[in-house]
């Protein structure tokens, strides 16, 4: 399930990554096992994706600190807060586990 917006652009990606793909760490990995597509919904009907979004925008200020005139939502410490559910080894270049791409 994804945050809808690009829809045949996320198939594609996801039908490709049932063949070959990499990893974060850059690893060569296959999926195989993905049996349907991805289905679209919008994020206020999912907490799901909320909380994804809320995620993955506490990494983003974790990188790039609000500037003052943002920052309502989270801030650069929200990142610490998600505390041991965070998978550092993901990460070889930084220890709080981001992946920072382009690098």
């Amino acid at each position: 399930m994804h945050d809808e917006g690009e829809d045949k652009k996320i198939k594609s990606l996801h039908r490709a990554f049932r063949r070959v793909s990499w990893d974060a760490r850059g690893a060569l990995v296959q999926a195989p096992y993905f049996v349907e597509d991805p289905i679209s919904r919008k994020s206020d009907d999912s907490y799901f994706i909320q909380l994804a979004d809320l995620c993955a925008y506490a990494a983003y200020r974790r990188i790039v600190p609000p500037d003052g005139r943002s920052g309502a939502v989270c801030n650069e410490k929200m990142w610490g807060e998600l505390g041991s559910r965070v998978l550092a080894e993901v990460s070889t270049s930084r220890p709080d586990g981001i992946v920072h791409w382009p690098r």
